[in-house]
């Protein structure tokens, strides 16, 4: 008996694993980056149009709320409870209004309406102003003004002592001075 009748008999190694080196040879399988990497797609691709979308929405609230405060009712509506004794008095000072306006604005080409209730707060208490203001030309007027300040239930009328003026011939709004 030899060496050979001595050993264990062979198996058989299948022709697709008989040579390891043969597939590190042979050129890769070229597979494009969507084959490669779909299952990022659908989070990546979902998330990216979310984050897009609710960017757009903010974006498009921070525009209308930029207007509605740079109109003339609610700047002339904030400087009037600034200025307003018993508003300052009730509140304590420095009033500062609150970044969430309540309301509704409509403008055209000759006219306009405001309806706004802005939150204000002092050093010692908090309100909100209510106006309904319209416009007719270049001419806003307040038909109404007032402040309900939390914890009293009489409001304080903004536009109490102000000269009111109308001008009847013309057809314009009644409006306001000094």
């Amino acid at each position: 008996m030899g060496l050979r009748e001595n050993a264990r008999p062979s198996r058989s190694i299948p022709a697709r694993v008989a040579d390891p080196l043969a597939t590190l040879t042979e050129p890769a399988e070229r597979r494009s980056w969507l084959q490669r990497y779909w299952l990022w797609l659908l989070p990546v691709g979902c998330g990216g149009s979310l984050i897009l979308l609710l960017a757009a929405a903010a974006l498009l609230v921070a525009g209308v709320f930029a207007g509605i405060k740079s109109s003339w009712p609610y700047t002339e509506a904030v400087r009037m409870a600034r200025e307003n004794p018993s508003v300052v008095e009730a509140l304590g000072e420095p009033i500062r209004p609150g970044w969430l306006v309540g309301g509704s604005m409509h403008m055209n080409r000759d006219s306009a309406e405001a309806d706004l209730a802005i939150p204000i707060r002092g050093s010692e208490n908090s309100g909100t102003i209510h106006v309904h203001a319209r416009k007719r030309g270049d001419r806003w007027a307040f038909e109404v003004a007032v402040v309900e300040i939390r914890g009293r239930d009489e409001p304080i009328d903004l536009l109490e002592g102000l000269d009111m003026l109308r001008v009847e011939r013309s057809g314009d709004p009644p409006h306001w001075t000094r």
